[in-house]
């Protein structure tokens, strides 16, 4: 049995790291923000129905109601989402331990795997970029699918809601494709363990898997395609050793950073392949124990549906793709850990990785602030400048700050929706990327001049250049590293 007041004493801790960790203070809108947002307040009912991502759009719908161009109410939205995703990790971590392997340390299991997932830094894109809130969206319907199904025999309903969960999660994002794989694994989970009778259980397999073909068939026939323009080319142009790449680059990337050099990147997949397999072959308990193989097949088979798309290596764009994938990653190093070591060494371990993705996910929230903060002030300066010219003519034009979009895309739509900015004298020529090799907490409140030779504006009308404030931008929030 568990202890309520530990159940109480867990989420509340879940809910102040959450948000001292990801607080939405200083963000802002980032790239393709203006276009879709901006996109959404024409939906309506009829066409949110035609969507691909329904319950995303819809709730981009409902947060600009009442938050309109603040940024602030939709970035507090997305931190509502995670704290509510990890708190769901916790009690499905829970409903694992009781049906498969009750022991004397089971909230505190569920505890350290949920606070895992809290902090993990390499998913940082679904809670900082609003447009990555999708993956969350999905993740939580996900896991109240997956919870109710694990307790369905204590009430004959949760079947029933566990099913419509399901069907709710296909509606947010793609990455719920693969709840019909691990309802299966689940239930061969069951036969192996509890001598449950497989047969009796593989209709329930049937319903989920009816209900993911019913949504595909809809989109196809309906919508026009699988996924949209961008995820059907990709998706239906098979392309094995392109797809066999994507996915390492997937596994990999959810225990490592991105890296600027690929043979860094290379080098560190290469020591996590490695230690995995020397512990899973020299290590007996690993390979006994079920849920270390639960978990490290339901985070391969999380990966499946993102496999066409892929993740960056050399940066943090795609890390939503992780989200998901990120339940079974946590829940492996906690269960890893758990098989390794004892009492203080496995508090030491614990630590260890908790103040790690602590202090990584610190340095994502800060850098995304830093990118939010320079596409404010881009478009304030480029907006006041307009005013004054009757063209103006961008280059070098900052295009990503460490990996992390700023003016790659919807910059006229953020022009045009926040200020209503006549963006057809505004031209971009070229672009150029501000990358620190050394990110620290004192790159953030030291400050730099960008000068005319990283955002150049030239007055074509006058037939002569004219430099964006007399030259120089001041962003009181970068370092002269840059």
């Amino acid at each position: 049995m568990t202890n309520p007041k530990k159940h109480f004493f867990a989420v509340a801790t879940l809910i102040v790291v959450s948000t001292i960790i990801y607080f939405p203070n200083g963000y802002f809108f980032l790239n393709d923000d203006f276009t879709h947002v901006a996109r959404v307040s024409l939906l309506d009912l009829n066409t949110l129905f035609y969507s691909y991502r329904p319950l995303h759009d819809l709730l981009l719908v409902i947060v600009k109601q009442f938050s309109n161009t603040n940024p602030i109410g939709y970035h507090l939205v997305l931190l509502l989402l995670h704290i509510l995703a990890t708190v769901l990790v916790y009690f499905f971590g829970i409903a694992l331990q009781q049906r498969y392997q009750t022991n004397a340390y089971l909230q505190a299991f569920a505890f350290l795997s949920s606070l895992c997932f809290s902090v993990y830094p390499f998913h940082s894109e679904s809670i900082l970029w609003i447009l990555g809130g999708g993956a969350t969206l999905a993740t939580i319907f996900c896991l109240l699918s997956l919870i109710a199904f694990l307790n369905r025999e204590r009430n004959k309903y949760l079947l029933f809601w566990s099913c419509i969960s399901f069907g709710i999660s296909l509606t947010a994002y793609e990455s719920s494709w693969v709840i019909p794989a691990l309802i299966f694994y689940t239930i061969a989970l069951d036969h192996l363990l509890k001598k449950n009778h497989l047969k009796n259980q593989l209709f329930h397999v049937f319903i989920f898997s009816l209900i993911l073909v019913l949504h595909l068939v809809f989109r196809k026939f309906v919508l026009g395609d699988l996924a949209g323009i961008y995820g059907s080319e990709r998706l239906l142009h098979i392309q094995p050793r392109l797809w066999l790449y994507n996915y390492l680059c997937l596994v990999f990337r959810s225990f490592i950073p991105p890296f600027a050099s690929s043979n860094l990147f290379v080098f560190f997949s290469a020591i996590i392949a490695i230690t995995w397999g020397l512990l899973f072959f020299l290590k007996k308990i690993l390979r006994k124990n079920a849920l270390t193989i639960f978990f490290t097949f339901s985070f391969l088979i999380a990966l499946i549906p993102v496999m066409p798309l892929g993740i960056s290596t050399h940066s943090r764009e795609s890390e939503r793709f992780l989200y998901f994938p990120s339940v079974f990653v946590c829940f492996l190093i906690i269960n890893v850990l758990t098989q390794l070591f004892r009492d203080k060494k496995f508090t030491i371990a614990v630590s260890i990785v908790l103040v790690y993705f602590s202090f990584k996910t610190i340095q994502n929230c800060l850098t995304y602030s830093t990118a939010g903060k320079i596409q404010q002030y881009t478009l304030k300066a480029i907006d006041s400048l307009s005013k004054k010219n009757d063209r103006l003519e961008l280059s070098n034009l900052i295009w990503e700050l460490n990996g992390i979009p700023v003016n790659r895309k919807g910059t006229k739509d953020g022009l045009l929706w926040l200020y209503n900015t006549d963006t057809n004298k505004v031209v971009f020529t070229d672009f150029i990327q501000l990358h620190s090799n050394k990110i620290t907490f004192n790159n953030y409140i030291t400050f730099i001049e960008i000068t005319q030779e990283k955002i150049n504006i030239s007055d074509t009308s006058n037939s002569k250049s004219t430099s964006l404030f007399k030259g120089k931008i001041m962003y009181p929030f970068l370092k002269k590293t840059f």
